[in-house]
């Protein structure tokens, strides 16, 4: 009986040993697996968008396979990951090789990144492109990813003429002044035969440092000359004034083209206020002169966070955002993943929050479903096309009917409203029915 106990333990002693040292073996494999093995195996997307020279935040990112040839500036690229924890850090090399139609190399990029020990959704990304846009020639691009020679991901994008997306572009002057597309007149003074002077002030879509930079390379291409350009916000030099981002002047057939940006906080993430002076030449004349004009560029007409009220409804605008082709939600109540689109790759989706009061104290239930638009900046007014709360699916417009929504019992609520719109329209205000429109900021 002894011995049979003994014999018992000592099988028992084998096979724990067993299992423990198949599991120092499983785990010395787990490190020493090669990192080319493990980004294959763990690889979900390839995914790209556009950006100015400095990488839009992971959060803020609109992911695209088609890009408009005037308005990508940086075209990036981004793989994501899925895997579980690996317990050990893993440094790895990407290799992007990116080619035209013709087969020709347009970029080859290699970007060092790593995966941390406790990590399951990992990404690595990186561009290319120039800081004013206008760049990249239309066609298709195919972008192989590679590590250590071994073939990783290969994934395409498409740069699509102003041409063949529809657009039409307009320019200020006989022509010789373009304007960025999606820019908004805010006031203007046309050039005459008796006119010695003329200006216009002008709402470019993008931010500074992108608008700076393409009105620097169009301009010249127009014939005009780059005489001096000064940031004020980056050097200390001949530009002296708190107000002013940047100022630049070009010289043209006897005239004098000043462009003056302001330091204007409120217009200054995704559009840029840009005052425009040309002069027929005089002897003396000097661009730091018209520093002076500046005050007419202080100009903000967000009405975000402000309350706004009717006889039944107050209202207050907390945030606008483009949210690109989808925007993905989670379902509170069933624990699903829910996708509402723009339905077609033409139009993008803008996503207005506000905090919704009924006056009368009573529920709002399903009374929020009214009649909401946005304008845009060609004066156009886009409908409401799906409507709900941030905890479940929304209310499709576009569908009618009776359909599941999640209704607020109670008389204050924070409403999300989307909104379809061409890509070459950008949202100015948000319209409640009995209001006038509330001037909003999207991001």
């Amino acid at each position: 009986m002894i011995s049979v106990q003994s014999m018992c333990w000592k099988n028992t002693l084998w096979v724990a040993l067993f299992f423990l040292l198949a599991g120092s073996v499983a785990g010395v494999a787990q490190e020493e697996k090669k990192p080319q093995e493990v980004l294959t195996e763990s690889i979900k997307m390839v995914r790209f968008f556009e950006s100015s020279y400095n990488a839009t935040p992971f959060k803020d990112r609109v992911y695209r396979v088609h890009f408009l040839q005037s308005r990508a500036r940086y075209i990036n690229w981004e793989l994501n990951f899925e895997l579980e924890p690996l317990g050990y850090r893993l440094d790895y090399r990407v290799v992007a090789h990116c080619r035209d139609e013709k087969g020709m190399t347009v970029f080859k990029q290699k970007k060092d990144a790593y995966i941390d020990t406790d990590w399951t959704t990992p990404w690595t990304s990186w561009g290319y492109g120039s800081k004013a846009g206008g760049s990249w020639e239309p066609g298709k691009y195919t972008v192989d990813f590679t590590v250590k020679g071994k073939s990783l991901a290969r994934s395409h994008f498409i740069v699509l003429s102003d041409a063949e997306a529809g657009l039409r572009y307009s320019s200020i002057w006989d022509g010789s002044v373009p304007l960025i597309y999606g820019s908004r007149i805010l006031k203007l003074v046309q050039e005459g035969p008796a006119v010695k002077m003329c200006s216009a002030l002008l709402e470019s879509p993008r931010d500074k440092l992108s608008t700076w930079h393409y009105y620097k390379k169009v301009l010249p291409e127009k014939g005009w000359i780059y005489d001096k350009g000064v940031v004020g916000e980056e050097e200390t030099g001949s530009l002296k004034n708190e107000s002013i981002w940047g100022l630049m002047n070009f010289t043209r057939d006897g005239c004098s083209l000043t462009l003056i940006i302001p330091s204007d906080k409120n217009t200054g993430i995704r559009t840029t206020r840009v005052d425009m002076t040309r002069i027929n030449h005089k002897a003396g004349f000097s661009a730091a002169q018209l520093a002076g004009k500046i005050p007419r560029l202080v100009v903000s007409d967000s009405a975000m966070n402000r309350r706004f009220a009717n006889t039944e409804w107050a209202l207050t605008v907390r945030s606008a955002t483009v949210e690109g082709s989808e925007i993905v939600k989670s379902n509170n109540f069933s624990n699903r993943k829910y996708s509402f689109y723009s339905g077609s790759p033409d139009l993008y989706l803008v996503k207005v929050t506000v905090d919704l009061e009924r006056l009368n104290k009573k529920p709002i239930n399903s009374d929020f479903l009214v009649k909401v638009m946005v304008q845009a900046s060609d004066g156009k007014a886009y409908p409401c096309i799906g409507a709900g709360t941030e905890l479940g699916d929304y209310y499709d417009m576009r569908k009618g009917g009776s359909q599941s929504i999640l209704q607020p019992t109670i008389d204050k609520s924070e409403i999300e409203y989307v909104f379809a719109l061409p890509l070459n329209a950008a949202v100015r205000a948000f319209v409640w029915p009995g209001l006038d429109p509330i001037p909003i900021q999207v991001k």
